[in-house]
Formats: C-alpha cells, sequence, structure tokens
C-alpha cells in the first residue's frame, strides 16, 4: 500500500504540474495574443500616417508649382511697340520674403531710352516729380542687357522714351527666385 500512496501522490503531482502548465500557457497564449493585436494596431496606424503624409506631400508639390507659377506670372513680361516722346513703359516686379530676385533686362530701342527699377516710393516720386528720387538700378541705352539683384519686395520696371519723337522699343525681363539665407 505505501508504494500505491506514493504513485497515486505522483499521480496527483503530475496532474496538478499538467493543469498549472496549462494556465501558464494559456497566460503566455494571452499575451502573445495580445502582443500580436497591438503590433497590428500599431502597423494600421503606421500605415495611416504614412497615407496622410504621402497626401499632404502631394498637395504641398502641388501648391509649390501653382506658387511658383504665380511667381513667374509677376516677374516675367514683354512688350514691343512705339513708345511716344516722353512716355513710359513699365511692368511689376515682385520677390516675395525669404527669396531673392535676379531679374534679367533686354531692351532693344530705335533711339536711346533711360532704364530704371525702382521701389513703390521711388516709383511714386519718378512719377509725380513732387520729390527727389533715387532708384534701384538705372541704365541707358539703345541695347540694354542686364541683371539685377533685388531683395525681397515690390519693384517697378520702367522704360522712359526721352527723345522728342516716337521710338520703337522691344523690352522684356524675367525674374528668377532663390530662397535667401
Amino acid at each position: 500500500m505505501g508504494s500505491t500512496n506514493v504513485w497515486r501522490n505522483l499521480a496527483l503531482t503530475f496532474i496538478v504540474l499538467f493543469v498549472l502548465m496549462l494556465f501558464i500557457l494559456a497566460g503566455v497564449y494571452s499575451s502573445v495574443s495580445s502582443a500580436q493585436s497591438n503590433a497590428n494596431y500599431w502597423e494600421s496606424q503606421y500605415y495611416n500616417l504614412l497615407s496622410q503624409y504621402n497626401n499632404l506631400a502631394s498637395q504641398y508639390n502641388s501648391l509649390q508649382s501653382r506658387y511658383n507659377s504665380l511667381l513667374g506670372l509677376l516677374g516675367n513680361d514683354s512688350w514691343s511697340g512705339t513708345l511716344n516722346p516722353g512716355y513710359i513703359l513699365y511692368f511689376y516686379v515682385f520677390v516675395p520674403n525669404g527669396y531673392v530676385g535676379t531679374l534679367r533686362i533686354s531692351v532693344s530701342s530705335s533711339a536711346t531710352v533711360l532704364v530704371y527699377v525702382f521701389d513703390p516710393f521711388q516709383f511714386a516720386c519718378f512719377w509725380t516729380s513732387s520729390c527727389t528720387y533715387n532708384y534701384e538700378y538705372t541704365t541707358y541705352g539703345t541695347n540694354i542687357n542686364s541683371v539685377v539683384a533685388l531683395s525681397s519686395g515690390e519693384y517697378i520696371f520702367v522704360v522712359k522714351n526721352i527723345n522728342n519723337y516716337p521710338v520703337q522699343i522691344s523690352a522684356s525681363i524675367s525674374t528668377t527666385y532663390t530662397p535667401s539665407s
């Protein structure tokens, strides 16, 4: 009988250990299952954020393209024709904050003309002759090809016929923009 109790105790111990192992395995499985669920959740969040990022990057590129197109309209112009005595031809140039502009000027005329680049206040003084005026750039001639560096701001490019007779003129400007440091 004594040996039966030993085997019975061993069997009971084995059964208790077996049941205990089942509980431990169930807990481990639950933890692994929970960890997998968490991993799936975070993976889903990652792909959701990646999709939002790609969408925003696409929108940014589209807006940057539109912005560059608008800048091109504001800093590029041309005209050909007859400019009467004392008359002016002018184009508007805009350099946005955070940029410097490089204004390329090309003027061809049948007689000497004056070329200016003014800021708005300087232009107002020039136009009204109510005050002495300065300028950002000036030159004169019949064949003018110049490059003018401009900081951010508004400018007016002007060609003035200083002759007492009409002049044939072909004028163009183009502005390129570089981020300022």
